[in-house]
């Protein structure tokens, strides 16, 4: 008796999963206008296993809110994303931030049904600020608000010297011609003349 209980609840669970409900929507980012983000990790993650993200892109062009690159990845029809994992540098600031966050998945799926095919998609912005959007014929609107922890790990000549697959500043030289690059100059290789006027007169803020 025992042994056909599991089996019936082992069928039900079967049931439950292959009937979860899935939706036509793709992922993106993006960051504010003037500071940059260049995105690491972005990888919506499903309740039962398995998931989509975006490519290792630098977002900011767009502008804050607004959907960045489309990604045709996995199914069209996906479930909705149960957490997400990111990982970035924000290039005005010099930083690195990480974390993982679970996703108001009802609230999210609410959105997704209102429209045939949509966007969910990160937006990065200084200070570690996270905000999950959802966007499509039906609007835009954010789902979630998160704030990741700082990578005190990470710097922008440690993350040059492994974009470049050196080990040290000698190896870099040796490789390339020059000495390697300060904290600064990568931070600018990565702005424009316009962002820098900008922050300039602007600052970094932290209200996003």
């Amino acid at each position: 008796m025992k042994k056909i209980k599991l089996l019936s609840c082992i069928a039900f669970i079967i049931v439950l999963t292959s009937c979860e409900r899935k939706y036509d929507w793709s992922p993106s980012e993006c960051a504010p206008q003037h500071y940059p983000a260049r995105i690491l990790t972005n990888n919506f993650q499903y309740k039962n296993g398995g998931g989509v993200g975006t490519l290792q892109v630098t977002a900011g062009g767009m502008g804050w809110g607004r959907v960045g690159a489309g990604y045709a990845v996995g199914e069209r029809l996906k479930p909705v994303p149960d957490s997400l994992f990111v990982n970035w540098f924000s290039i005005t600031e010099g930083k690195f931030y990480k974390g993982r966050f679970k996703l108001s998945n009802k609230v999210l799926e609410k959105n997704l049904k209102a429209g045939k095919s949509s966007y969910v998609y990160t937006c990065f912005a200084p200070h570690g600020r996270v905000v999950v959007y959802v966007s499509g014929d039906h609007g835009r609107a954010p789902i979630d608000r998160f704030r990741a922890i700082e990578d005190t790990s990470m710097t922008p000549q440690k993350f040059l010297l492994n974009a470049t697959g050196t080990k040290s500043a000698e190896e870099f030289e040796k490789d390339y011609g020059r000495p390697l690059y300060t904290n600064q100059e990568i931070m600018m290789d990565y702005m424009t003349k316009e962002d820098s006027i900008y922050i300039s007169k602007h600052g970094i803020p932290d209200t996003w």
